[in-house]
């Protein structure tokens, strides 16, 4: 885990009833309350956190600090503690037994966007592994308009499993959700013993690569070749790989069933982003393929952060798999 500066360090503890005035403030902040849509009446935040103080409450509400100062707050728990969330989310994905979730807000908007969160939530997964040994791992359901929020996991971690419909917190919000998840990795003395009894000698990972399904192979090698102005050479096999600038080969392969990935499978870091969507456009690429309902955005398809997350727009391949461009 990585903070946000070297010289921070970042604390927490259990959320107190003497709290409550400060939660109330950071509740009624309107970045806070667009998605953490709570009563923040000095008898709702009593209602909501008055009985995790009194130890009636399963889950953990934490409160985070920075160098001694209150920046955060963390809720924690395990899924399985809160009959209706399970059931919300198991109607999505998967749910082992003793998977835990999170929710986190950080309370000064000058501090979002920053790499705080980030650094937060790796905080307190890497705790989560000590204080719930038998925790197979942590899954995460954000509303999917909420960019920042999703992005910030990603960049701690986790990895994007599932789309699906959950009631959401405002009810401004439309129901979708993306769920994301991180595995307990496995210990060190584990993968020690593994080299030292020779396990695995043939499989190596050095030439490691991705790949993805499309259509049509020659619509993907005019796509990636000509639009995008990535390397793409046709190998032996009749597929192409892309060679990717910051190194690394992706296999591109044509397969007759193919159905487009639904998650994003390539992500493009971009100086300017409105620059590169202009582009985007004047090379007949299309970068506003949600509704508003699911992102808003503006007339371009540009999802602005707000300082939550990067400025990002979304955009096809001719097979439909789904590609970022987005703020450095």
């Amino acid at each position: 885990m990585t903070p946000p500066h070297p010289a921070e360090e970042i604390t927490w503890r259990t959320v107190a009833e003497a709290d409550f005035p400060l939660l109330a403030d950071w509740l009624a902040r309107p970045h806070v309350h667009r998605y953490w849509h709570h009563d923040f009446s000095p008898e709702g935040v009593a209602r909501d956190f008055g009985p995790g103080t009194r130890g009636e409450e399963a889950g953990e509400d934490l409160l985070v600090h920075l160098d001694g100062v209150p920046v955060a707050l963390v809720q924690r728990s395990r899924i399985a503690d809160y009959a209706e969330d399970f059931a919300e989310l198991s109607a999505i994905v998967d749910v082992p037994d003793g998977a835990l979730t999170i929710d986190y807000l950080v309370a000064d908007p000058e501090r979002t966007g920053h790499g705080l969160g980030t650094a937060i939530i790796s905080a307190l997964v890497d705790d989560a592994w000590a204080s719930y040994p038998d925790a197979p791992a942590i899954i995460v359901a954000v509303v999917a308009g909420n960019v920042g929020s999703w992005r910030a996991l990603e960049k701690a971690g986790f990895r994007r499993i599932a789309e699906g419909d959950i009631p959401p917190d405002n009810p401004i919000d439309p129901p979708k959700h993306v769920v994301l998840r991180i595995d307990r990795p496995r210990p060190l003395d584990n993968r020690a013993q593994s080299a030292d009894a020779g396990r695995m000698t043939a499989f190596t990972v050095d030439g490691a690569f991705s790949g993805f399904s499309v259509d049509d192979i020659d619509a993907a090698r005019e796509f990636y070749g000509t639009t995008l102005g990535l390397e793409v050479e046709a190998n032996p096999m009749g597929f192409l790989d892309i060679s990717l600038p910051s190194g690394g080969t992706i296999l591109v392969y044509s397969k007759p069933n193919h159905e487009p990935a639904s998650f994003t499978i390539l992500n493009f870091p971009v100086a300017d982003v409105d620059a590169a969507v202009d582009e985007l456009i004047s090379r007949g690429v299309q970068t506003k393929i949600y509704s508003d309902d699911e992102f808003p955005s503006d007339e371009r398809g540009i999802v602005r952060g707000g300082g939550q997350g990067p400025d990002i727009a979304w955009f096809k391949d001719p097979a439909g798999n789904v590609l970022a461009v987005m703020q450095a």
